[in-house]
């Protein structure tokens, strides 16, 4: 049996294989007693038959033919090698819904809040240091606590007791060869209205914070934000879409399994 295409593509069934050639007159031989898969492109839900390195695309043929080969396919199929075609024909129906489940978990559940968790923190870097802009001064943040994370680097927790008694804590790295070099403490910006708002200034000898810097890191948090955003947005649409769009064909295939 011969089908062919309108882009000069065609598929020949012969005794124990089926042969493909294409519009530069390349020929492929699929035999039905070595691996065969068939599955629907997770993407564009193209049906695909592949051996080895070959692979033939259905989405080149008219719709009925593509109907037509995978049932001659899979009835053929079924008389030379029954408990193959019916794997087969089962992973073509079923395959997809674990990827889909997956998609569904890492869309929903890690994507989209991930999403909401780097939009939130941009925006309290932009509030803080608009907040520091505008009602600030000047304070010290003792170091605490040293921890070596590796030669001559040093992870250091900081801590300031405000007048009112609030202590606010944090953590900042510095490198030298020498622990005993590591100053008692670093001057800090502290906003009046929320004290939870500070920034390191740009060294010891500054009395402003690393504007730049600031600005900088919320910005790139938003663009991270922005990213998951769209992954999970573009995940989830996705995923109901192949959930509700059954296999093409899929009562044709079915046989097989009957």
């Amino acid at each position: 049996m011969l089908f062919q295409s309108e882009f000069k593509s065609e598929l020949r069934f012969l005794e124990s294989s089926f042969t493909f050639k294409d519009q530069f007159d390349r020929l492929y031989e699929f035999l039905f007693n070595r691996k065969l898969k068939i599955y629907r492109s997770a993407w564009t839900g193209q049906i695909i038959i592949k051996q080895g390195y070959q692979k033939v695309d259905l989405s080149k043929f008219k719709e009925e033919d593509q109907e037509k080969i995978l049932r001659h396919l899979f009835s053929q199929w079924k008389n030379l090698q029954p408990e193959a075609a019916r794997k087969a024909a089962f992973d073509y129906i079923d395959a997809q819904k674990g990827f889909v489940s997956i998609a569904v978990i890492a869309s929903v559940v890690v994507a989209l809040p991930l999403a909401a968790g780097l939009y939130s923190d941009s925006y309290k870097q932009f509030s803080c240091t608009n907040d520091l802009l505008n009602d600030s001064y000047l304070s010290e943040m003792n170091v605490v606590k040293s921890k070596k994370k590796r030669k001559g680097h040093y992870i250091l927790t900081l801590e300031n007791q405000l007048p009112s008694g609030q202590i606010i804590t944090g953590m900042d790295q510095i490198i030298t060869q020498d622990e005993s070099l590591i100053p008692k403490s670093f001057p800090v910006v502290i906003s009046r209205s929320r004290p939870e708002c500070w920034s390191l200034t740009k060294d010891a000898n500054s009395t402003e914070p690393n504007w730049a810097k600031r600005k900088y890191f919320a910005y790139f948090t938003a663009m991270f934000g922005s990213f998951f955003l769209v992954c999970g947005v573009f995940g989830t649409l996705w995923s109901l879409n192949r959930i509700r769009r059954k296999p093409k064909f899929k009562e044709t295939v079915e046989a097989v399994l009957k």
